[in-house]
């Protein structure tokens, strides 16, 4: 009961947080689309910045494959680690609504110094070393020249999974910025205040499930 009562709140934000373009909702997905939606709610969840790629199911495919492979597949990194990467490239391409989101994955996986790091933009914060390091070799992803990019706090082995999830999100907070409301909660942008209030209400909650 709970998840579906979960899908329905979700599906609602395809309706009225997609812009521009008009989305297949789950309700009217068939063929290809109806296939992937049914392995995105299992793997994850059908949240806009991924049913906005729908119209054409060539792509929906392609994003869904590199952002399963880099992030849910099983591998070597937390999930946690992942998702403090995903919030710091969101950072630095001015993404609200997927800083929002990430931040709030955060706080379900009790990562709270990260997302205090992330809204104050203040590394020292970040209490694991190794996590805060990967965050600063995510914030310097967009200046080529930083010294962090030569020598990556990781290995090779994590090299994928890292190298994935920044690449993802280079792409896809280009595309929410476009296509999605501000914001997945129902707060201003513009008020870090009630933005922290509302990240952490939606860790405690759905974020969670998901």
């Amino acid at each position: 009961m709970l998840s579906a009562l979960e899908n329905r709140v979700v599906d609602d934000m395809t309706h009225k947080q997609v812009r521009y373009i008009q989305p297949v909702t789950a309700d009217r997905a068939a063929g290809r689309v109806a296939q992937i939606y049914r392995q995105i709610r299992r793997d994850f969840q059908l949240v806009p910045p991924l049913t906005l790629f729908s119209p054409s199911p060539k792509l929906l495919a392609g994003v869904w494959s590199i952002w399963r492979e880099s992030q849910f597949a099983q591998g070597t990194m937390p999930r946690a680690t992942l998702e403090a990467i995903s919030a710091a490239i969101s950072r630095i391409n001015e993404c609200p609504y997927c800083v929002d989101a990430h931040t709030g994955m955060l706080h379900a996986a009790s990562e709270h110094d990260v997302v205090n790091a992330i809204f104050e933009r203040n590394n020292s914060l970040i209490n694991d070393e190794k996590t805060r390091q990967i965050v600063e070799w995510a914030l310097a992803t967009k200046t080529p020249e930083a010294e962090i990019l030569k020598t990556p706090p990781f290995t090779a082995k994590e090299a994928p999974e890292i190298i994935g999830t920044a690449v993802v999100y280079h792409f896809v907070n280009r595309m929410v910025n476009i296509f999605l409301e501000p914001s997945p909660l129902p707060v201003p942008a513009g008020s870090i205040k009630l933005r922290k209030i509302a990240v952490r209400l939606f860790g405690a909650t759905l974020a969670k499930r998901i």
